[in-house]
């Protein structure tokens, strides 16, 4: 059995439209599914005191329930009552604005700026030792005449009525989507300033000075804080700088090893000699031992690429090339001649 509604809010029959009201914002605060989780009872209660007061706050209803009751025309209103609603906004539109201290106009929300990718190409030498270089970027940066504000003035959305939510019902689904409107914001801006053109930024081209970390490589990510486009009430977004290192013809990079070629004649080769090698640590003399084998290697110890991460540096490997010639003078012939009749008496002495 229905209890009497004037009951369930706590009011006599005589109560006014204000006394309803308050009565019912006071019930519907205590019994709410948001402050009692998980509690049946308090949620039967929250929906006792919401079909009362949608009764009782329209006067036709109200007319009709004083002279016919639970039975009169109005019986099974509260059965159409969305339990979802109330916990979306509880009081209506404009008891829930009030008891939360809002205003239905105001202002769109704090929203933090987008973030910028962008690339940054560094020669092979500057990722190898780190650089400090200037870039340019364009991006959004707060509007100086209306302070990023987009205007003056904010009027409450009429698509909304300054909810910020659409509510679209489908039979018993219910639905919430922010209002395209005013973009969730709840107000729109009545006087937009000329210059944004109401969006509270506008393009700016920034130099920015960054400072690249010896060690870097081809895909690594540089993230500056702060720097992206403008927020709207919010922070800043961050800049990303995808990093595109150049390519070298004296060096190819291996992790945090650097390879290059060593060429020999065949004579340094054979009898060993001191070489005078680039690194990307400048030149190194190194001595090169007799009998080095063609496509053997050498390692620099320490004379590789930093580590990001705070392990040794890498080395420098020299990959031995030795070249043969093609043309001889007679000189060379002769020699050559004299050298493999020595090895085919070596062989033959076994």
């Amino acid at each position: 059995m229905n209890r009497d509604y004037y009951e369930v809010l706590g009011v006599p029959k005589t109560a006014s439209e204000k006394d309803i009201k308050k009565a019912y914002r006071k019930l519907a605060v205590k019994y709410h599914p948001d402050h009692n989780h998980n509690d049946s009872a308090a949620e039967m209660k929250f929906k006792e005191v919401a079909s009362a007061y949608e009764v009782l706050s329209d006067k036709q209803k109200r007319a009709e329930y004083d002279v016919h009751g639970h039975g009169g025309p109005q019986a099974g209103a509260g059965m159409g009552w969305d339990p979802f609603e109330g916990r979306r906004n509880p009081f209506g539109a404009d008891i829930f604005e009030e008891f939360f201290g809002r205003h239905q106009s105001r202002r769109p929300p704090r929203a933090r700026g987008d973030d910028i990718m962008a690339e940054m190409g560094v020669s092979f030498l500057e990722a190898a030792h780190g650089v400090s270089k200037d870039i340019t970027i364009d991006r959004t940066a707060k509007c100086e005449p209306c302070a990023g504000a987009g205007g003056e003035g904010v009027k409450r959305c009429e698509q909304c009525n300054g909810t910020g939510f659409s509510t679209i019902r489908q039979g018993m689904v219910v639905m919430q989507m922010t209002c395209n409107q005013c973009g969730g914001g709840g107000g729109q801006i009545e006087n937009v300033c000329g210059s944004c053109q109401g969006g509270g930024h506008v393009i700016d081209s920034a130099k920015i000075n960054v400072r690249v970390p010896p060690g870097v490589d081809s895909g690594n990510q540089l993230r500056l804080m702060g720097l992206g486009n403008h927020g709207r009430g919010g922070p800043p977004g961050d800049l990303y700088l995808s990093i595109n290192v150049q390519k070298d013809p004296r060096f190819e990079r291996h992790g945090k090893d650097i390879h290059s070629e060593l060429k020999l004649t065949v004579t340094e080769a054979v009898l060993g000699c001191t070489k005078v090698v680039e690194t990307v640590h400048g030149e190194k003399s190194v001595n090169i031992p007799a009998g080095s084998q063609p496509n053997s290697m050498l390692k620099l110890t320490d004379f590789g690429v930093t580590d990001l991460n705070g392990q040794p540096r890498g080395n420098h490997k020299l990959e031995i090339r030795v070249e043969v010639p093609i043309e001889l003078t007679s000189e060379q012939q002769a020699l050559f001649e004299k050298l493999r009749m020595l090895e085919a008496i070596n062989d033959s002495l076994g």
